[in-house]
């Protein structure tokens, strides 16, 4: 195995060990938008680098978050999304 690839599993693990434990903590803390935007940029990176790589979306496991994202940050969106889930 490339060491690329190697090194680019091990951080894949960590970042969602970190995703994880982010996940759980949102939902603790759902008006947190620094915790939405850390799991969006673990999750980005995650993504970019398996682009980078060559490493293939065989399942389609990134797109869903790509055809979420807006230009608008998330921090902004935040108070907008907490208004519509407690509708």
């Amino acid at each position: 195995m490339d060491d690329l690839v190697r090194e680019f599993l091990t951080e894949t693990s960590e970042s969602l060990d970190t995703v994880d434990n982010q996940l759980a903590r949102f939902e603790r803390e759902p008006n947190n938008a620094k915790i939405l935007d850390n799991i969006v940029r673990l999750v980005h990176t995650i993504k970019g680098t398996r682009g980078f790589l060559g490493i293939p979306d065989k399942r389609g496991l990134y797109r869903p978050s790509s055809a979420r994202a807006t230009s608008v940050p998330v921090a902004t969106a935040m108070p907008r999304i907490a208004a519509m889930t407690a509708r």
